[in-house]
C-alpha cells in the first residue's frame, strides 16, 4: 500500500467536471534527499554547524521559457548542497543549482540540464541564497538573482542563463549596502517590459541591518547585442524604511511599468507595525522620490496582535492576464499566546483588494479560515485558473514546519465573487509529496541552529503542450498548477533521507468537460409515451472519505476517483523518480 495520501480534493464547493478521462497529479522526482551533505546519528538533537553542507535544496523558484529553442523549458534554481551532481563545486558550502526540463507534448517534462551555476566561497552559508528566476528576451533565456556573502556583508548578484542552464553572463553585483544584508527575494521578478533584445524587471527584497532595515525595490535591465549578454540595475528605491526579514510579495499590475508589493513593516521579529502594500513605478528616468505612488496598510498591529508575512496573488481574466483584483493572505501572530512557539500562535487571514493608480481598496473585511489548514505561518500564494470553466482563483500553499517526513503538501483554492465582493474557499487540495516550509532549512541551511528563517516555495499556472494531442502527456489537461516542491522523504526501508528532496508537481487545474455520448434508453412497456433515460452512476466512486489512493507494490502509482457535488472526477497520482 502507498503509505501516504496519493492526492485528494476535499471540502469541494466547485464541480470540476461531470464526465472526464482520468486526470493525474503528476510528480517527478528531480533529486532525492541523499548525497546532500553529512547527516549523523542523533540529528534530531542540536545540529552541528561544522559538518553540514546545507539542507539538500531549499528556496526553489522556477520560470517557463516559452520560446526556448527546441521547445518550452521549465527552468528552476535552488540553494543546494547535493554532492553527486557531475562537476559539483559543493565542498564546504551550498551553491546555486540550475535544473531545466523541456516540456514535451508527448512525454511531459524531460530533463535537459542539472548543473551548479555558482562557485562562490563566502564567509557564511549564502553562496547562492534564495534565488529567483524570470524569463527574458521573449522567453528564450532566464535572469536569475541570488544572495552571496563574500565578506560578511550579503549582497544581491545576478546572471543570465540559457534554456539549458548555460551561463551567458558572469556573476554581476546588482545591489549592496554597507549596513545591510541585502536583498533576499520571496517572489520572482516581474517582467515589466520585454523584447527579443531587452527585458526590464521589477522586484523587491529585504534588508537586514540590525535595526536599520530597509525594504528595497529594484529595476534590472537584461540586454542582448552583437557583443553578447549583459545584466545591470537601473534603479533602487527604499520603499519601507522599517522591514525585518519577512521578504515582500511582488506581482504585476494592469498599470504599465508599475508593480504591486506587500510587506511586513517593522524592525522586530516578527515585524511589529503591520502588513502594508505599495504601488511602485518602475519606469526608467523616474526620480526615486516618485517611485512610490501610494502605500496603504492592510491591517496594523493591535497590542500584542501582529500582522506579518504577506503573500499575494492576482485574480486572472479568461486569457490568464492579471486584473486589478488581488487576494492578500497574511499571518496574524498572537504574541500573548505562544503555544510553544517562540514567536507566538499564528493564523492566516485573507482579504481581496482592488488596485488602481490612485489607491488600494479593501473589498471585504479580512477573514480567518479560508486557508484554514496547514502550518498557518509560512504560506505561499499564486494565481491560476481552476475547474472545467477555468475560473480565476488564488492558490495558498502550506506545508510542515516540523520537518515531517509524512506531512503532505496542502493547497487552498480561493475564488472571488465580484458581485458580493467576497473571497471564498472553493476547494482544498492535498498532494502526496512531503513539503517542508522551514524546519530542515533552519537546521541545515543558511542559518543553522537558529529558530528563524524559512524555506520558500513556488507555484504558477502552466499551459500543457500535450493538451488535445492524441497520445499526448495528460492530453485532457489544458492547464496545470505547477508546484516546485521540496521536503524530507523516507527511504524504502522507512528511514528518513538525509536532507530535502526536490519534486516537480503538476496538478490538473483546467480539465475541460467532455460530453460523452449517452446510450439510447429502452422503452418502458408500461408507458407508451416518451421514454425516460435510465440514470447513470459514476464509476469507481471511492465513497464518503473523498480520499484518493490505492495499493501498489512499487509505491509509484495510485488511482481513484472523487465525488464532487455528486459529480464524478477522476484523479490519480503518478510518480517518477529521477533517472
Amino acid at each position: 500500500m502507498i503509505p501516504k495520501l496519493a492526492g485528494s480534493l476535499f471540502g469541494a464547493a466547485i464541480a470540476l467536471t461531470s464526465a472526464t478521462a482520468l486526470a493525474q497529479i503528476y510528480s517527478l522526482e528531480v533529486h532525492d534527499g541523499d548525497n546532500a551533505g553529512t547527516a549523523y546519528p542523533g540529528e534530531n538533537e542540536r545540529r552541528n554547524n561544522n559538518n553540514q553542507l546545507g539542507a539538500g535544496i531549499e528556496h526553489v523558484r522556477c520560470g517557463v521559457l516559452k520560446a526556448a529553442p527546441g521547445g518550452p523549458r521549465l527552468l528552476c534554481m535552488g540553494t543546494a548542497s547535493y554532492t553527486d551532481i557531475p562537476d559539483s563545486p559543493v565542498q564546504d558550502r551550498i551553491q546555486g543549482l540550475c535544473i531545466s526540463h523541456r516540456i514535451d507534448p508527448m512525454a511531459g517534462p524531460v530533463r535537459t540540464a542539472m548543473k551548479y551555476v555558482t562557485n562562490n566561497r563566502g564567509d557564511q552559508r549564502q553562496n547562492a541564497h534564495a534565488p529567483v528566476v524570470a524569463p527574458v528576451f521573449g522567453g528564450t533565456a532566464a535572469a536569475v538573482y541570488y544572495n552571496y556573502d563574500p565578506d560578511n556583508n550579503t549582497r544581491l548578484y545576478g546572471k543570465i542563463l540559457g534554456p539549458d542552464c548555460e551561463e551567458l553572463t558572469p556573476q554581476t553585483q546588482l545591489f549592496a549596502q554597507n549596513n545591510d544584508n541585502v536583498l533576499g527575494h520571496a517572489y520572482n521578478p516581474v517582467v515589466v517590459a520585454d523584447s527579443p533584445d531587452e527585458t526590464r524587471l521589477g522586484s523587491c527584497g529585504i534588508g537586514n541591518g540590525n535595526g536599520r532595515d530597509d525594504m528595497w525595490c529594484l529595476g534590472v535591465r537584461a540586454t542582448k547585442s552583437v557583443d553578447g549578454y549583459a545584466i545591470e540595475r537601473y534603479f533602487a528605491a527604499s520603499v519601507e524604511a522599517e522591514e525585518e526579514r519577512s521578504r515582500p510579495a511582488v506581482m504585476p499590475t494592469t498599470i504599465p511599468d508599475h508593480i504591486l508589493e506587500c510587506s511586513a513593516v517593522g524592525n522586530t521579529q516578527p515585524p511589529n507595525r503591520g502588513t502594508r502594500c505599495a504601488l511602485v513605478n518602475t519606469a526608467p528616468n523616474t526620480p526615486n522620490d516618485q517611485r512610490v505612488v501610494w502605500r496603504k496598510y492592510i491591517e496594523q498591529r493591535e497590542g500584542e496582535i501582529y500582522r506579518t508575512t504577506p503573500s499575494l496573488a492576482p485574480m486572472l481574466d479568461a486569457q490568464g492576464n492579471v486584473t486589478d483584483t488581488y487576494v492578500v493572505t497574511y499571518v496574524e501572530v498572537d504574541t500573548s499566546n505562544r503555544r510553544n512557539r517562540s514567536k507566538g500562535a499564528t493564523y492566516l487571514k485573507v482579504v481581496p483588494v482592488k488596485v488602481t493608480l490612485d489607491d488600494l481598496e479593501l473589498l471585504d473585511t479580512p477573514k480567518y479560515d479560508m486557508a484554514g489548514f496547514g502550518d498557518q505561518a509560512h504560506q505561499y500564494s499564486c494565481a491560476t485558473l481552476w475547474g472545467p470553466e477555468a475560473r480565476p482563483t488564488a492558490v495558498v500553499i502550506q506545508g510542515s514546519i516540523v520537518g515531517s517526513t509524512t506531512g503532505v503538501g496542502r493547497a487552498s483554492i480561493l475564488g472571488y465573487d465580484a458581485s458580493t465582493r467576497r473571497a471564498s474557499n472553493l476547494q482544498d487540495l492535498v498532494f502526496q509529496d512531503s513539503t517542508d516550509t522551514g524546519w530542515i532549512a533552519q537546521y541545515y541551511g543558511n542559518n543553522p541552529n537558529t529558530p528563524q528563517g524559512r524555506n520558500h516555495h513556488d507555484c504558477f499556472m502552466m499551459s500543457n503542450p500535450g493538451y488535445g494531442v492524441a497520445g499526448g502527456f495528460q492530453s485532457n489537461v489544458k492547464e496545470f498548477l505547477f508546484i516546485a516542491n521540496t521536503g524530507r522523504k523516507l527511504r524504502t526501508d522507512g528511514v528518513a533521507q538525509d536532507k530535502m528532496a526536490f519534486d516537480l508537481v503538476f496538478v490538473p487545474a483546467v480539465v475541460p468537460s467532455v460530453t460523452e455520448p449517452q446510450p439510447e434508453p429502452e422503452p418502458d412497456p408500461e408507458d407508451p409515451g416518451e421514454p425516460s433515460p435510465e440514470p447513470t452512476e459514476p464509476d469507481d466512486v471511492d465513497g464518503p472519505s473523498n480520499s484518493l489512493g490505492g495499493c501498489s507494490t512499487t509505491g509509484t502509482t495510485g488511482s481513484g476517483t472523487l465525488l464532487v457535488l455528486g459529480l464524478a472526477f477522476g484523479l490519480a497520482i503518478r510518480r517518477r523518480r529521477a533517472a
